[in-house]
């Protein structure tokens, strides 16, 4: 049964600790409050925050997120009427739309009004819809990338206990969402290699990461092969989340143990792990004014990957985890074109 707390503060101040230390990296924790299953991290060069949703939220319970890391502050709402995100992204101009997002919510993506400090956003209207002949299916993870396009997959209630009926799809300015390709099981990390033009896609049930070419001007993508295999390469994993550096490297989040792996695409090969001693890990983003922090989001449940319910309470909280000084740095991305 799903149950989700709710908070009467509006914002809350918090206290920033050091955890951990794996090599040279440094790991600091954040928490965050009543949210169950963290998702869809998005960092925002203009108000110099991460941005994520609580896809457990319903009702009045806060279910959109902003961490402020220019004054260490927390920021949530609930959205009127609406239950279940699944992203959120701020809307471009930085001033001209400075209070408005768009949410994926069930099949639908809406504009929504939010001062990013109040407890209450609402909706404003639709951007789009998509067509989905399986009633068991929702939209799932999205992201944006450098040309502020928005690119999402859908998937079953029953997670990987459902088909592979699931698809993955792009908006771009103008133009009607656009299904780009299907036989996806669910889509749990979206990534990009800007320089290359790549694009990689994670199926957590197929327990694969496939990479695809990308036109810089269209967002077209095409060519699809898989360059990583965790059946071969990291049995034990669950993957969820995943991101990529200015190098290429791919950073991908296990939801089981609570590390996260440092992959080569090139050579199928793991390069290193960060251990940041949390389970339900379910996003990564690189974020910070270089863009040399990475953040990874942990969820105080933890859901059965099989059939898509909650199988136990992974901590009494859940973290926003920050990692300093990785040696690396990731891709500017743009805020949504509409």
């Amino acid at each position: 049964m799903m149950f989700v707390s709710y908070f009467k503060m509006w914002k809350i101040m918090l206290c920033i600790c050091s955890i951990a230390t794996v090599t040279s990296q440094k790991i600091f924790q954040i928490a965050t409050p009543n949210v169950k299953t963290g998702v869809s991290l998005h960092w925002d060069d203009c108000t110099q925050s991460v941005y994520f949703v609580d896809f457990q939220a319903i009702g009045r319970n806060r279910s959109i997120y902003r961490y402020d890391l220019n004054d260490a502050t927390l920021y949530s709402a609930y959205i009127d009427g609406e239950s279940l995100p699944i992203y959120i992204f701020p809307i471009k101009e930085c001033e001209q739309y400075k209070e408005w997002f768009v949410v994926g919510l069930a099949n639908a993506t809406k504009i929504i009004q939010w001062n990013k400090h109040s407890a209450v956003a609402t909706v404003a209207s639709t951007l789009f819809t998509l067509k989905l002949n399986d009633p068991s299916m929702r939209s799932v993870v999205g992201r944006v990338d450098s040309q502020g396009r928005l690119y999402a997959g859908t998937f079953s209630y029953l997670f990987c206990g459902g088909s592979a009926n699931a698809s993955f799809y792009m908006y771009r300015k103008g133009e009607d969402v656009q299904r780009v390709f299907g036989n996806v099981v669910t889509t749990t990390g979206i990534a990009f290699n800007m320089p290359a033009r790549k694009l990689y896609h994670l199926d957590s049930c197929r327990l694969q990461i496939v990479e695809f070419d990308e036109d810089k001007v269209t967002g077209d993508i095409c060519n699809g092969r898989v360059v990583f295999d965790f059946k071969q390469h990291l049995p034990y994993f669950v993957p969820l989340g995943l991101e990529a550096d200015s190098k290429g490297m791919l950073y991908v989040a296990n939801y089981s143990q609570g590390s996260i792996a440092k992959i080569d695409p090139r050579t199928n090969t793991v390069i290193d792990f960060i251990d940041v001693h949390a389970k339900a890990l379910a996003s990564i983003v690189f974020g910070g004014p270089h863009r040399d922090i990475l953040f990874a989001l942990a969820g105080s449940s933890v859901l059965d990957v099989h059939t898509g319910q909650i199988a136990g309470e992974a901590i009494e909280n859940g973290y926003l985890y920050v990692i300093r000084d990785l040696n690396a740095r990731g891709h500017r991305y743009s805020r949504l074109i509409i």
